[in-house]
């Protein structure tokens, strides 16, 4: 199955089973469209494990407070119930995504593409994605070893293709903004 995580359980909130959970969207609204989400095998304690390592449950309510939701989902009642969920994502089915706008991209999907200069020359693998300021910085493991780091600037980046797993900087552009680690 063809998921997308949408939240990460951080605690249990209250005694009922409710979930304080930090949202992985920029739009937390699209919360309120969700009929159920997948729990990630990962964060469970113990059993009701289907749809290969999924737990699909249904959404029974939602607040959002500041930069958090707390969620009720169907089954999860009592304190130690949701504190079992602690560390487990929450996911969505891809077919249930919004619609991204033109030159947006699901981080899932960058993560893994050959970062290339035009012509084919590879630097390496994009590895993470850190989201901390202005803009998005892109970690690249290097094929010939250590990492680069570079902010997803328009100038730097000249064709993301996420069907074929590639990215195509400026080289450039790069040398400007770019950190080298060993």
């Amino acid at each position: 199955m063809n998921t997308l995580r949408v939240g990460y359980v951080l605690r249990a909130h209250g005694v009922k089973g409710a979930l304080k959970v930090q949202p992985l969207t920029d739009d937390v609204s699209r919360f309120k469209r969700i009929k159920e989400l997948y729990i990630e095998k990962g964060g469970l304690r113990g059993g009701g494990l289907s749809e290969g390592g999924l737990t699909k449950r249904a959404l029974l309510g939602i607040k959002s407070d500041k930069d958090f939701l707390t969620i009720q989902l169907e089954g999860v009642d009592t304190r130690d119930a949701a504190e079992a969920l602690r560390g487990a994502y929450l996911a969505i089915e891809r077919k249930d995504a919004i619609t991204l706008p033109a030159g947006r991209h699901f981080i899932c999907d960058l993560l893994g593409c050959s970062v290339e200069a035009p012509g084919g020359a590879r630097y390496g693998v994009l590895r993470e994605i850190y989201q901390n300021g202005a803009a998005d910085v892109y970690a690249v493991t290097l094929d010939s070893g250590g990492e680069l780091l570079f902010p997803a600037l328009k100038r730097v980046l000249l064709d993301i293709d996420t069907a074929q797993k590639r990215i195509t900087v400026d080289p450039e552009a790069l040398k400007e903004v770019a950190v080298y680690e060993n």
